[in-house]
């Protein structure tokens, strides 16, 4: 494996090996993408912004796909003349 650390050794020096943090966001960026990726950052700190912003990105999807998936099922219980779950019915209104 090459870290862009290694091809760049005035940003790094002659004297750099990968430590945790290193291995630990290629890993990271390699199981929250959909297709092949590597690390471009060379700073530990840019690091885990990146992958910070990784994890923010997939919590929004998944919020997104949790709300699409709610309300196309209420919506289809409305069309089916049923009241959904968690809704209040009144009388004359």
């Amino acid at each position: 494996m090459i870290f862009p650390e290694m091809k760049s050794e005035e940003q790094a020096g002659p004297n750099w090996t990968p430590r945790f943090v290193d291995y630990f966001c290629f890993a990271f960026a390699t199981a929250m993408a959909f297709s092949p990726t590597d690390v471009s950052a060379i700073k530990p700190w840019a690091k885990l912004m990146m992958m910070a912003e990784e994890a923010i990105s997939l919590i929004v999807d998944l919020m997104l796909i949790a709300r699409a998936v709610t309300t196309s099922g209420s919506e289809r219980s409305l069309h089916e003349g049923r009241i959904p779950s968690g809704h209040i019915y009144r009388y004359g209104h």
